[in-house]
């Protein structure tokens, strides 16, 4: 199995302790997008992957995630 970029550079800036929490990604994305999509990507991944991609979408959605 190929590992996605987006997993790869969330790897890579959990290694550097710079990996944003998940609230900081719910209430501040736009902080510094160059840390935040990454994150928000492999996430968003890691929930289709172990979940599926319904589930993701109820999630998607959600008001109040």
């Amino acid at each position: 199995m190929t590992r996605n970029v987006h997993h790869t550079r969330a790897a890579d800036l959990l290694a550097a302790g710079k990996l944003p929490t998940l609230a900081t990604l719910l209430d501040n994305f736009r902080d510094d997008e160059s840390v935040t999509y990454p994150a928000a990507g492999s996430f968003c991944g890691f929930v289709i992957a172990t979940c599926g991609l319904e589930a993701f979408r109820r999630v998607y959605v959600a008001p109040d995630p």
